[in-house]
């Protein structure tokens, strides 16, 4: 506390003891009967006085001069209470109400005082009656200002005194924000720490990105944040979560020097009404007080009902408007909201564009606690991934953690991987379900044309930043920027396996989307889900694998009757959303001729998975025994491939089942056992198996 402070504090001591004592020793001047026993009963002789009324009190001038000296060194001081009084521009008889407010908060003598001087032990703060007595010493009280204390619209009732009672039986007492904030305390109110956090930073780093979206939140603040305001403005951010909502305003908030008081709008949600009230009370007080701004964030209760939740927005924002000239709203989609009685600054953040994730990524690598390996590049990351600037972050915070507890001293592809992975991997469960991918390249065996196609698909995600972004191909693609393989031939050419080596070979989840979760018998249900599921999809950078994808991408057919129509609604509500999604879809089908012909048009590869050649199985039955496998020397894998035309699928069956004959009789594995296991898939697939096929007569 400085010197002048100390003084100023000292005087204003000075100035209530004095008005007390004179008020109490001319009081039992006038009727010392009425003190006898007083703070204990009440005689017979002061319920007489009382009855009997008593001799008004002149003004002293003495008082009314230190009063006035007062003041005009608190409107040169810059001590907290004398910015707040010069704030309220509070007349002398309000600026003596908050003085006596404030000073059993610093010297519990007080309340004896004041409990002493009111004939009652429980009344140990003074009440506004109390309060006009003491002033009636100083100058003479008119009615319209003693009821100025009673005007709940005035920002002195509003935002600093609180206390119960009616008019002059009102206890005077300070609202927790004010306490802080005369006590130089920067913490939050006790009531809300629990869902707030106040951003207060003089530093202004520069914007990574959306530099001109901060510029314009920044003037808004700059504008609104003002005493003298006719309608509150209200500044409303939409989009998706991490998208940098709360980071423009805590930009804004920095740039003008403007505390910003950020709130989880959740927990209001779960308040009961009065409680909630209370917590706004005590927000809008810590905004006046703190010349700030409060900050809703998740403002969509996502979670109530279209009624309820309408409810509930328009409960909150009633108790604000007129309150404070400024607050913030971040919510995922722009909201209806009832903003008749506010100034409304609505900016909707769209997604980032390959060039800002590639400068997030590049800026956020240079800020983290441990460097990137040589093999991480910033502008692969950004063709790979599609990330919010939050999810990016997050993302290199989980990289850094994980690559700590290895004992690495730099952030390498692994940890990349398993912060995208933490980040992404919870949100589509429901719809879905993980698919192993374990392959690498060495496990997919296909022909020639077939390897170089997945190669492109490869190179299609690796390569985007340089063509949509460098080459310019971004502005001819204003959606349908994804990426799309459809995978079709017959049943075990490799289709799945190749799904989970394109997940594997990026690092990114793989899931398989089951089909019985998402067709729902009732009218409309399946769009839901499938939004759903794509909603889910956009952020978690993930493999979308439709298995037997013709069961959802069905041709539309000719409407006969309600059932067609809206088989077919659904069809094109899945191509609609198919176009638009940015990540990577796997389709993978035996029936490619059952697909709708508009599909095909939307699709980025379409690759046929055929039986494979001789050449091919070969290689397939070389590679399906694994190493320690004993093999029986007299076993001819070549002859096993040029007799039998089998899938990989059926060749990989046909190698375990081997196995497992040979270890059940103890031996190592051979002829008999390879045609033993090729006579169980052959009858499971209801082919027909010729022991001539097995032993020709010319071997």
């Amino acid at each position: 506390m400085t010197h002048e402070t100390e003084s100023l504090q000292s005087k204003r001591f000075s100035l209530v003891d004095g008005l007390c004592a004179t008020w109490l020793s001319i009081q039992q001047t006038q009727s010392p009967e009425a003190f006898q026993g007083r703070g204990m009963v009440i005689p017979e002789g002061q319920v007489t006085v009382a009855l009997s009324g008593q001799i008004q009190t002149e003004p002293f001038d003495d008082f009314h001069e230190a009063f006035e000296t007062l003041r005009k060194e608190e409107m040169k001081a810059k001590d907290p209470l004398s910015i707040l009084l010069k704030r309220l521009q509070c007349t002398t008889f309000e600026e003596l109400a908050i003085y006596l407010a404030l000073v059993p908060e610093l010297n519990r003598k007080y309340e004896r005082v004041f409990a002493y001087l009111q004939d009652n032990i429980k009344l140990n703060r003074a009440t506004v009656g109390l309060c006009a007595d003491l002033y009636g010493l100083v100058a003479s009280l008119e009615d319209d200002e003693l009821y100025r204390l009673s005007d709940r619209a005035l920002p002195i009732n509003r935002y600093v005194l609180d206390g119960e009672g009616n008019h002059l039986s009102r206890i005077l007492s300070l609202r927790e924000p004010v306490l802080l904030m005369l006590n130089g305390n920067t913490a939050l109110p006790a009531s809300l720490t629990s869902f707030c956090t106040m951003y207060r930073s003089a530093e202004c780093p520069d914007p990574l990105i959306r530099q001109e979206e901060c510029k314009q939140i920044s003037r808004i603040v700059s504008q609104y944040q003002t005493d003298d305001f006719e309608q509150s403005c209200l500044i409303e951010l939409c989009g998706a979560e991490g998208s940098g909502r709360k980071f423009l305003l805590e930009y804004a908030s920095a740039a003008c020097n403007i505390p910003a008081l950020i709130l989880d709008s959740r927990h209001l949600a779960l308040e009961s009404a009065d409680s909630r009230l209370l917590l706004l009370d005590t927000i809008v007080s810590w905004a006046y007080l703190n010349h700030g701004f409060p900050v809703f964030t998740h403002f969509d209760f996502n979670e109530y009902a279209e009624s309820d939740r309408q409810d509930l927005i328009l409960s909150i924002l009633q108790q604000i408007q007129g309150q404070i000239s400024l607050l913030a709203i971040c919510s995922e989609k722009i909201l209806r909201l009832p903003v008749e009685n506010f100034q409304v600054f609505m900016m909707e953040l769209s997604a980032c564009t390959l060039m800002e994730q590639h400068t997030l990524w590049d800026g956020f690598l240079g800020q983290s606690k441990l460097p990137p390996s040589p093999e991480i590049s910033s502008l692969s990351l950004a063709s790979i991934y599609t990330m919010t600037p939050g999810q990016i972050r997050q993302t290199l915070s989980a990289a850094t953690a994980d690559s700590c507890g290895r004992g690495m001293n730099c952030i390498d592809r692994s940890a990349i991987t398993h912060g995208v992975q933490f980040l992404c991997r919870p949100r589509l469960s429901r719809l879905a379900e993980p698919l192993s991918s374990t392959f690498t390249w060495d496990d997919l065996i296909l022909e020639k044309p077939e390897e170089d196609a997945i190669h492109d698909v490869c190179d299609r995600i690796r390569l985007r930043f340089q063509v949509n972004e460098e080459w310019g191909f971004n502005r001819k693609l204003p959606y349908g920027k994804g990426i799309s393989v459809c995978l079709y031939g017959p049943p075990g050419t490799g289709k799945t396996m190749t799904a989970q080596i394109l997940a594997h070979e990026f690092g990114l989840d793989a899931y398989r989307i089951d089909v019985s979760r998402i067709m729902d018998k009732y009218i409309g249900e399946t769009e839901k889900k499938l939004a759903e599921l794509f909603d889910a999809a956009k952020d978690c950078n993930a493999v979308l694998f439709f298995d037997e994808a013709d069961a959802l991408f069905a041709k539309r057919s000719e409407v006969n009757d309600s059932k067609d129509k809206y088989a077919n609604a659904e069809t094109a509500y899945l191509l609609q959303r198919m176009e638009q999604h940015n990540g990577v879809s796997i389709l993978a089908t035996n029936a490619v001729q059952n697909f709708d012909p508009a599909f095909k048009r939307r699709i980025s590869f379409m690759i046929n998975l055929s039986m494979p050649s001789p050449e091919i199985r070969k290689k397939l039955w070389h590679s399906v025994y694994p190493a320690g496998a004993p093999l029986h020397a007299g076993v001819d894998l070549d002859f096993f491939a040029e007799q039998f035309e089998l899938s990989g699928s059926s060749i990989k069956n046909i190698a375990v089942a081997s196995a497992f004959f040979a270890s059940a009789k103890g031996h190592d594995i051979t002829r008999e056992d390879i045609g033993r296991a090729i006579r169980v898939e052959y009858r499971k697939n209801g082919r027909v198996f010729s022991e001539g096929d097995l032993f020709p007569s010319n071997t």
